[in-house]
């Protein structure tokens, strides 16, 4: 039963280990298109072309 429960906590540990970084990429990628939109686009959908 302990190495279960060892088990159990070192894949949890992993798992946040892992997403960590991948939550702050998307937080950060997700901030750079907003402010592209709002400033270089203001604030429209999609850019202008030409």
């Amino acid at each position: 039963m302990e190495i279960a429960f060892n088990r159990k906590v070192k894949i949890n540990f992993i798992n946040k280990i892992i997403r960590r970084p991948i939550t702050i990429m998307v937080h950060t990628y997700w901030q750079i298109g907003k402010r592209i939109v709002e400033q270089e686009q203001q604030g429209n959908s999609r850019a202008r072309y030409g």
